[in-house]
């Protein structure tokens, strides 16, 4: 990398950043624009998704941020009202509080005992790298019997620390899925399963046959999560990774402060990769209550540029992109004043 890098860098500055991003679609690579914050927010492809919205709010008038960063099919849900001012609801708490005096607090319902929240969910991970089976790690160490679904040879992920960071806890087995026999194994533990999570582009899974459309016919009740790498829309089939969800929310402009000159600054946590994998997380864990109480599965989703948005939200913007004042780090990295 240190060879490359100053070579990649002249070829780089003899295009534009828009060429590159089309040139790397066309390629199907892992490439997006390095932008603000408060250009992510101005985004319109991010305003027709929802995960941000528009809010009209009392002293700053009308602003963007972040919206819905998870979506559960059975249960949408979009932000409309700003945040309530200190003491706005004040009287109406205060009556319902009177009115609730005096009454018994609900009983717990009875139930057989757990050894841990989700003894008894069976997921199956289809997943790769981070995004996917950091999510279904986390259901693992809640308690639910997770099923690593492997490819039958695995030329890197599972040589690396990543793979040590994302699949503890789980039981694996390897299948060739475009061999029927396996296809078949597949299919039968999927009539078992509450869960099936993963984060492959979702074309592929349809060409393989295990959309949800498909897997639910075979179990109605099954919860289907997929993790994405953009939001809904144009960009919703590219390929997408850690790096491209942080430039396309303004994490690395923000992180490796550019507003004063710094450079993009990718940080090695992964926070859109296992911020996804804990959106996913959360998603599930929704989708079963919803599940316990009506019988109904559903399709859940969440993607990279949703977890990285959600680190980003600390600012607002205007509808045209301009900021307002908020502390900013220095290039330097010696902090904010």
């Amino acid at each position: 990398m240190a060879h490359y890098q100053p070579i990649l860098a002249e070829a780089v500055k003899k295009f534009p950043a828009k060429d590159w991003v089309e040139a790397s679609a066309v390629a199907e690579m892992t490439m997006q624009e390095c932008r603000s914050v408060e250009q992510s927010l101005a985004d319109p492809l991010l305003l027709q998704d929802g995960c941000v919205t528009e809010i009209e709010d009392p002293d700053l008038g009308k602003i963007r941020q972040v919206g819905t960063t998870y979506r559960l099919s059975k249960n949408p849900s979009r932000p409309t009202k700003p945040a309530a001012r200190v003491g706005a609801h004040t009287d109406e708490v205060k009556a319902e509080a009177a009115r609730l005096a005096g009454s018994p607090a609900p009983k717990a319902k009875a139930g057989k005992p757990l050894k841990a929240p989700l003894d008894g969910v069976r997921v199956l991970d289809l997943g790769l790298a981070i995004a996917g089976p950091y999510g279904a790690q986390i259901l693992s160490d809640l308690g639910a019997e997770v099923i690593k679904i492997n490819a039958l040879y695995d030329t890197y992920w599972h040589r690396t620390h990543i793979a040590y960071v994302a699949n503890r806890g789980k039981r694996s087995i390897a299948l060739n899925l475009k061999d029927a026999r396996a296809m078949a194994l597949l299919l039968d533990l999927v009539k078992t399963a509450d869960v099936v999570h993963h984060n492959m582009r979702y074309d592929a899974a349809e060409r393989l046959k295990i959309d949800y459309d498909r897997l639910k016919a075979i179990n109605p009740a099954l919860i289907y999560c997929h993790s994405r790498g953009f939001e809904k829309g144009v960009r919703e089939r590219l390929p997408g990774n850690d790096q491209t969800g942080a430039c396309l929310a303004g994490v690395q402009h923000e992180d490796g402060a550019m507003a004063d000159g710094g450079k993009p600054l990718w940080s090695l946590t992964s926070l859109g990769d296992t911020g996804n994998g804990f959106l996913s997380a959360i998603g599930v864990l929704q989708a079963l209550y919803h599940r316990d109480r009506t019988g109904e599965g559903q399709f859940v989703d969440t993607s990279i540029i949703n977890a990285c948005l959600l680190n980003s939200s600390y600012a607002v913007a205007t509808p045209e992109g301009g900021a307002f004042e908020r502390p900013r780090l220095d290039k330097m990295h010696l902090g904010f004043n």
